[in-house]
């Protein structure tokens, strides 16, 4: 994850340029308190949430924060067990069971 990504990420999220630039140092600073990898999960958990900005990750009790990694995480921990029944299920299907 490069900064550069990170910030497509958040233009995404936000709408376009114009909004994004307005919530350009919440970003920074998120990414200074956290770390890139930690904000990206933010950012995408907001986008799961269907957050149209970043103000509810920078709160000051953290709330906004730990529900935006929580639906990343819950997201993350089903997609692999449906591709690995998936895979299963294709393998005994091809040996005839």
């Amino acid at each position: 994850m490069s900064w550069k990504h990170l910030c497509g990420l958040a233009v995404k999220l936000c709408g376009g340029q114009e909004q994004f630039r307005k919530q350009a140092n919440i970003l920074r600073r998120l990414v200074k308190m956290y770390g890139l990898h930690d904000v990206e999960v933010m950012v995408r958990g907001a986008a799961l949430l269907g957050w149209k900005d970043l103000r509810g990750l920078y709160s000051k009790e953290g709330i906004g924060r730990r529900w935006a990694q929580t639906a990343y995480w819950n997201r993350e921990k089903r997609a692999p067990a449906k591709q690995t029944l998936e895979s299963v299920a294709a393998t005994l299907k091809a040996r005839g069971f």
